[in-house]
């Protein structure tokens, strides 16, 4: 394990064990900086450093009172509770990718506490309530791969180019007791619209197997340059790591983002594969927005339409907005002798006049 930041991990799935893990940690550093009167000058997971141990620290320390930019409470000024309520926003993106039902929702529910100014609660007081909700489970390490259950598996593993060969492994799959990894495989393997192939694939997609997806599935990309000769899926790409692979085709580094979190943060940075737990229409709209309208709608001031009769105008008969055409006024008519001219015209025309 190397040296990274919070957002490398976002990207990837996070278990509960290890997002209380981080959490943990940016709460002591953020309880150690407060206690020697310090603050965070904008806390974000681009700030927050975890090293090869898991050990993290906190970049960009500031003695400036700072609040966070989302904050519109009155409580803005202090700066321990700004730093509370940035770190509101960083939970609620670690837990994004939670669905384990009950433990999860009251998981997401206690990121609410750092929003409400009346609620937050101090770095300690933090701690103490993380430690009493339940983050069951082993702590998975960063970028951790899926383990093939036998020789057996990994052999069919490292053969899945093929319709046919995939085939096989989803039967293997079935034979062994795994029908919602087989049904997975199958789905993949549909002649229906890529549209309703997403759509059933997603639904087919259970998140503890996460990991196991990233290691088998066809997940399709975004970014691509749409050339002709690039294979456009997850599966046929270059290994480098357990996160990351290589296009052949472009040689562009490909991240497999599991979360919506982690579509975001790698919008316009590269090529991304997209997990079925994320719907791909919704991944798709955020990575490539449609572009703005050449010909946008005119703004609209409040005034009435062209050839709409002044306001105050008495109903007339005839089609909506007609206004019958007025006469033109008569010219002014100055009876005896013609206006004297006045102002600089007169008194340039003084200057010409004799006695």
């Amino acid at each position: 394990m190397r040296d990274h930041q919070l957002t490398d991990e976002l990207p990837g799935y996070l278990d509960r064990a290890r997002a209380h893990l981080l959490l943990d940690g940016i709460l002591a550093r953020l309880e150690e900086m407060h206690a020697e009167g310090r603050v965070l000058f904008g806390l974000h997971p681009g700030n927050v450093n975890i090293s090869a141990t898991d050990e993290i620290t906190l970049a960009d320390t500031t003695l400036r009172p700072q609040p966070h930019p989302q904050e519109t409470d009155a409580t803005r000024a202090n700066t321990a509770a700004s730093n509370m309520f940035a770190f509101g926003i960083v939970m609620a993106e670690v837990l994004e990718g939670f669905s384990h039902g009950p433990e999860a929702e009251a998981l997401r529910a206690a990121c609410a506490n750092y929003f409400d100014a009346s609620a937050r609660p101090t770095a300690t007081e933090a701690r103490r309530r993380l430690a009493e909700l339940d983050w069951a489970g082993p702590v998975t390490p960063w970028q951790e791969s899926f383990e093939p259950r036998d020789a057996e598996e990994r052999g069919l593993i490292s053969a899945l180019a093929e319709d046919a060969d995939r085939q096989v492994y989803a039967d293997w799959l079935e034979q062994h007791g795994f029908g919602e990894r087989a049904s997975f495989v199958r789905a993949e393997l549909s002649s229906e619209p890529v549209a309703q192939r997403d759509i059933a694939v997603h639904a087919l997609a259970v998140e503890s197997d996460v990991l196991w997806r990233r290691a088998v599935s066809r997940a399709r990309l975004l970014g691509c340059r749409q050339r002709p000769d690039c294979p456009g899926r997850w599966d046929l790409m270059a290994s480098r790591d357990d996160a990351t692979r290589s296009c052949r085709t472009c040689n562009g580094v490909v991240t497999y983002c599991a979360t919506k979190l982690g579509v975001r943060s790698r919008k316009g940075n590269g090529l991304i594969a997209i997990d079925a737990r994320v719907p791909f229409a919704w991944a798709d709209a955020q990575y490539n927005p449609p572009p703005p309208s050449m010909n946008p709608p005119a703004p609209n001031f409040g005034l009435p339409p062209v050839g709409a009769p002044p306001v105050g105008t008495p109903p007339v008969d005839g089609p909506p907005h007609f206004q019958p055409p007025r006469a033109n006024p008569p010219f002014p008519v100055n009876e005896g002798r013609p206006k004297e001219p006045s102002g600089v015209l007169a008194r340039f025309l003084g200057l010409f006049k004799r006695d």
